[in-house]
């Protein structure tokens, strides 16, 4: 899968796999918040809490628009007046579909237990 669309009080929104930059606003994003260990869309949607619309502004881009040109405090206050909590759990239920966030940290923790045997 390249891409997710989804129409926003007017305007299309784009997700695609997260970029590094992505990656940092994300981590800096989710410093202090405790992600569920069941991670379903409404879970992470709780955890996140007041950081929701903040989240979902890291992940989507206006069409047209380059991520270095992205208003993220903008978009984060389009989303805030526009956005279902529906919407919402389908980004975040998309967002697991185009990142293999899960697959990716068990890969990491493979490689940090081959590093640990052979010290």
């Amino acid at each position: 899968m390249g891409e997710f669309k989804y129409e926003i009080a007017g305007k299309v929104y784009v997700q695609k796999p997260l970029v590094l930059g992505q990656i940092k606003q994300m981590l800096n994003l989710l410093k202090g918040v405790a992600l569920p260990a069941d991670p379903d869309a409404l879970n992470i949607a709780a955890a996140l809490g007041d950081r929701l619309s903040n989240a979902l502004a890291v992940i989507l881009v206006e069409e047209g628009t380059r991520l270095r040109d992205k208003n993220m405090d903008k978009v984060s206050e389009e989303l805030d007046e526009s956005m279902s909590l529906e919407l919402a759990a389908k980004v975040i239920e998309d967002f697991f579909l185009i990142n293999p966030i899960l697959s990716l940290l068990k890969k990491a923790e493979q490689i940090a237990s081959g590093m640990m045997q052979k010290t």
